[in-house]
């Protein structure tokens, strides 16, 4: 699976977390969709290592936050498309 550029994991109602070793082995992988599922928790750098990505969908999920730690800073520099729409984000500031 070293070759797999698009990867779909749509519609999962179990899938509730994205864990460190989820992606390991796919460094051609160039669009990932986790859309429609129940994502509550992104571990840090779990997607760190997928240096060809530059499209998550992570729309219609159950996110509630997003820090820093969950998204390694080289996912920012060839990311171009990123969906978060329909989450549950808590958006108070304390």
């Amino acid at each position: 699976m070293n070759n797999l550029k698009v990867l779909h994991l749509d519609n999962i109602e179990r899938l509730s977390a994205i864990s460190n070793d989820m992606f390991q082995g796919l460094p051609q992988l160039t669009h990932l969709s986790l859309r429609r599922n129940s994502i509550r928790y992104i571990e840090a750098n779990s997607l760190g290592h997928l240096s060809s990505l530059n499209s998550l969908d992570l729309s219609k999920n159950r996110l509630r936050f997003i820090n820093r730690s969950m998204l390694a800073e080289n996912l920012w520099t060839h990311l171009n498309v990123f969906y978060l729409s329909d989450n549950a984000f808590d958006c108070s500031c304390s």
